[in-house]
Order: structure tokens, then C-alpha cells, then sequence
């Protein structure tokens, strides 16, 4: 599959070399609320999210709003960009994803008039074009935050894809609470919720596509089971995985995961104490919150800003999306990228 990131709004800012920067230096966004959470039967504590600045005030249609419109606003000087390479009227679908609660199940008619209006001002080729998607919340099935777009059997032809989330509400947070870890005032790893929104352009693997300096190649594990549930170490191997690599970790923050994480890859490390290489580690979610829907593509373009950076060069970065639930002795699941630029 071939990823073009077009924009990207979160709490770091708007530019892949504020994206680079956040996660470089590990900065720490997270706002402890005044609000508290349930920990267990007997105990409450307050918790984290983390909000972008100049939106944090306002309610939670407003924000989506903002993020939709200032996305697709963005995302216009980048297509303008690619339509030097490529038709845009080759682009055939936009898909709008975000996260659906349960009170949000009612509102899909607001979100979807306001989604389309704004596609109608700014990008009218588009308007005949919308679908929308939504990622639900839900006890029974720990993939729920899993990307299952990013899937090269699933592509079939060009999209435009546009995924935004607001999830610092009280009310989400809450029901975010009995599915996941959340960070709480002196509490275990958690996630943060947070707000945000990113707009991307996804071709097929083979559309023919002229040497363009924002494209990258993104591979995953093929497999009739899907990924996700083979192993970590699995879909690293599958891959050509070398310790000594570049890796943004995405997903459910918990000490299940990083326990697990270092379980699949001893072997890795095993291998290259011989050779005295080094890795570089980074956590998406830790800095930047949890994004939700716009987790992951956010993620690609972190991968992006780090392929293209001065600092180091790397010949791929690879990006490893994990989701671990609250139910008792659930396995961590996980799903590898490996990212590559294509010129």
C-alpha cells in the first residue's frame, strides 16, 4: 500500500517537524483533570487527557467541527502538490472515520451533514464521493482499537481518508475507562485520551504513481487469520526486523504490553549485542495521548517526518500498533508496519 500524509492535527501542532520534534524529545502533553475516574470498588483518582490548546474549552461538536474543517484546509496545499503526479479526480472514495459512543449513535446524522457541508465548501469534488465509518467502543472485542483500513486486501482503489476523534470528554473517558487503562494521578501506565484528527491519501500497491517525494510504501504480514493474530515476533520476522531499527509504538498503553513487547523481541536483542547496535525506541501514545481513530495514521506520519529527517538516516522505520484490554489474562495483540520511502 502507498500512504501520502496530507495533514495532521494534534496536540504537537500541525507539521510533521513539530510531530518529529514531540516524539524526539519525548514531551509531555498530559493535563491532569480536576475530574475523577473509578479505579476499582473503592478508590477514585484523577486522570490525564490531553487537549489541543486553542480548542479545549470549547464542547465536543464544536471541536469536530474545527478538527474536520482545519484538516481538510490543510490537506488542500499538499493535494495541490500531488496533482502535479496525478489526477485528483483519480481519487474515488472519501472515507470519514471516527469513534461512535453510545450517545454518539444518535447524533450520526449531525456529524455526517456537518462533515459533508464542510467537504462541499472546500473540496466539492469530493461531495459525491463521502462514505463514513465508525470505530465502536466495545467489551467483547479487544480489536476495536486496531485500524483494520490500513490493509492492502482491503484497498482496492484510491481513497482520501479522514480521521478525527475528541475523546477528553467525561462521558467518553468513562466509558474509555472500562475497556482500557487509563493514566491516573499516580497510577500504573495508562493512556491518555486525547483529540485530534489527520487526513491521508491511500493508493494500492500496484496504482502507477510517478516518483513523488511524500509517498511511502507501507508492507504488512499477509494472512488468512489476519495479522493480528500471529505473534509479534512473527510479523516482525515475516518483515526482515533488525534490532538496530527505528520503531514508534502506538496503541493501549500497559505494563502487560511493554512486558510482552520485550518478550517477542529478545531473540532481536539476542542477535544484535554480537554486532553492538542500538535501537530507537519511541512512543507515540505516551507523548501525543491516545488519538484514537487518527492513532495510527498520525503514527505514518511520524514514520514520515523520521525517514525524511537529517538527524539519522534510516532506511525504513517501523510502526507497531498494539491494543491490550482490562479482561483478565488477555493476550496483547499487535500489528506491524514497516514504512519506507519511496524516492
Amino acid at each position: 500500500m502507498k500512504f501520502i500524509n496530507l495533514a495532521t492535527i494534534n496536540a504537537a501542532g500541525t507539521s510533521e517537524k513539530s510531530l518529529y520534534g514531540a516524539i524526539s524529545t519525548d514531551m509531555f502533553f498530559g493535563q491532569l483533570s480536576n475530574l475523577e475516574i473509578r479505579i476499582d470498588k473503592n478508590s477514585v483518582a484523577q486522570y490525564f487527557t490531553v487537549s489541543i490548546p486553542v480548542i479545549e474549552s470549547l464542547n465536543f461538536d464544536t471541536k469536530k467541527a474545527i478538527l474536520v474543517e482545519e484538516c481538510l484546509k490543510n490537506a488542500l496545499g499538499n493535494m495541490a502538490k500531488i496533482a502535479e503526479t496525478m489526477p485528483i479526480n483519480a481519487i474515488e472514495d472519501l472515507l470519514v472515520v471516527t469513534s461512535a459512543f453510545e450517545e454518539q449513535v444518535l447524533a450520526k446524522e449531525q456529524w455526517q451533514s456537518m462533515v459533508k457541508a464542510s467537504v462541499s465548501s472546500l473540496m466539492p469534488n469530493f461531495s459525491e464521493k463521502i462514505s463514513f465509518q465508525y470505530s465502536k467502543p466495545d467489551n467483547d472485542n479487544q480489536e476495536y482499537t486496531l485500524s483494520p483500513y490500513f490493509n492492502e486486501q482491503a484497498l482496492i482503489r484510491p481513497t482520501l481518508m479522514l480521521c478525527v476523534d475528541v475523546l477528553t470528554s467525561y462521558n467518553h473517558i468513562k466509558q474509555l475507562n472500562q475497556l482500557v487503562k487509563i493514566q491516573h494521578l499516580d497510577g500504573p501506565q495508562g493512556i491518555m485520551p486525547a483529540e485530534g484528527a489527520s487526513c491521508s491519501l491511500l493508493l494500492p500497491e500496484a496504482f502507477p504513481l510517478t516518483k513523488l517525494e511524500a509517498a511511502m510504501n507501507i508492507s504488512t504480514v499477509k494472512s488468512d487469520d489476519g495479522a493480528t493474530r500471529l505473534s509479534l515476533s512473527a510479523q516482525l520476522s515475516s518483515l526482515g526486523f533488525t534490532y538496530n531499527s527505528t520503531i514508534i509504538h502506538v496503541g493501549t498503553l500497559s505494563q502487560s504490553w511493554t512486558k510482552y513487547w520485550y518478550a517477542q523481541t529478545n531473540d532481536f536483542y539476542q542477535q544484535a549485542v554480537k554486532g553492538n547496535q542500538g535501537q530507537m525506541l519511541l512512543d507515540q501514545t505516551r507523548t501525543l495521548g491516545y488519538l484514537g481513530v487518527a492513532n495510527l495514521p498520525t503514527a505514518f506520519a511520524c514514520a514520515k517526518a523520521y525517514l525524511t529527517s537529517p538527524m539519522k538516516e534510516n532506511e525504513c522505520v517501523w510502526v507497531v500498533e498494539h491494543s491490550n484490554s482490562l479482561a483478565e489474562n488477555a493476550k496483547p495483540l499487535s500489528k506491524v508496519y514497516k514504512v519506507k520511502a519511496m524516492v
